[in-house]
């Protein structure tokens, strides 16, 4: 519901990260439609964790690069169309499928197995894993 109404232009969210992001600042993690880093800290990290298709690849990417490289800033003089849900809207249960994995997968690389067994169970108990 948040997010809807944060598409919409609507809501509370949508005025308060108006608010904060207003100037640039560190951030944990940037869209990878919006990223920009240099190619030597890209080289450096090796890139995308290819594991990761299509959703996930790029939190796990700017966690590595802030470990490795340094902060990840947020620049809101910087703008950009990203027509999201555009790679679900083709095949909506084949994309939530690799949202799933991907989600999966990254708690287990980042907490371990018992976090993800735990992540699976609340999936499978709110009816959000595919079969």
């Amino acid at each position: 519901w948040m997010q809807s109404q944060f598409d919409k232009g609507r809501g509370f969210l949508l005025r308060f990260m108006t608010w904060y992001l207003r100037k640039p600042r560190e951030v944990s993690w940037v869209a990878a439609s919006a990223l920009l880093v240099r190619r030597s800290d890209f080289e450096r990290i090796a890139g995308f964790d290819e594991s990761f298709f299509l959703y996930f690849e790029d939190i796990d990417f700017c966690l590595r690069l802030r470990e490795e490289v340094g902060p990840v800033f947020f620049e809101p003089r910087v703008t950009l169309t990203h027509l999201r849900g555009v790679s679900m809207s083709t095949n909506p249960m084949v994309a939530e499928s690799h949202y799933r994995e991907s989600q999966l997968r990254f708690w287990r690389k980042y907490k371990g197995a018992r976090h993800e067994a735990i992540i699976r169970l609340y999936l499978r108990l709110t009816k959000r894993l595919p079969e």
